[in-house]
């Protein structure tokens, strides 16, 4: 964004608003740039679903909204983002050949309400349903944040003691998802990949885009 503005020297007033990941704080900051009437909204959608009708709101006020990494079910939004759904798919088809098609699965949810999970994570259910032995075994909620991914993932399998071969997320949290594997000792199964990028253990991540 500050380089947009550089660009365009004096032509362009630029203001940046941070909702710090929360979606009503989100949706009240659309509604004062709709009051301010701004030429052009570039909108990075926390909670699509729930930002929907005051994108709404924007359009029917002769605003432009584009929305670059997400979608919304907005007719006045210009959606620049690819297939969620099949984005999740790729993510378990990848993952689930490295384990046979077979295991339990910790499946570390982002922010809740959010197309992570709204949109993304269908898509990975969608092959998962095609394995009947693979499972689910728990959905700790890490808010896309590693440092609480990896208390999650900690205080899940401290009440799991059960076999976990393999894992997925979307928002950042591979890392620490593997941290908390090796702190207690319970690594899942060793593989020269996570599906869509080489770790070395089948932690599932989103890193491709379809277009």
């Amino acid at each position: 964004m500050a380089e947009l503005k550089r660009q365009a020297g004096n032509t362009v007033n630029l203001v940046v608003k941070d909702a710090n990941n929360n979606a009503q704080v989100q949706i009240q900051q659309f509604q004062q740039a709709i009051q301010q009437k701004p030429d052009l909204m570039i909108v990075f959608l926390i909670a699509p679903a729930a930002d929907a009708a005051v994108l709404d709101e924007a359009g029917k006020a002769g605003i432009p909204v584009i929305a670059p990494i997400a979608a919304s079910s907005s007719p006045y939004v210009i959606g620049l983002d690819g297939n969620m759904p099949l984005k999740g798919a790729d993510l378990a088809q990848s993952l689930m050949p490295v384990l046979g098609g077979k295991g339990s699965l910790l499946e570390m949810q982002g922010v809740p309400d959010t197309q992570a999970k709204d949109v993304v994570y269908p898509g990975v259910q969608v092959v998962l349903d095609g394995c009947p032995d693979a499972k689910i075994a728990g959905s700790p909620v890490g808010y896309d944040d590693p440092a609480t991914a990896k208390t999650q993932a900690l205080q899940f399998l401290s009440a799991h003691p059960q076999s976990i071969e393999g894992a997925f997320q979307v928002g950042g949290m591979a890392s620490a998802m593997i941290q908390a594997f090796q702190q207690t000792g319970r690594m899942p199964r060793r593989s020269p990949t996570s599906g869509l990028r080489r770790v070395p253990w089948p932690i599932g991540t989103n890193t491709k885009s379809y277009y």
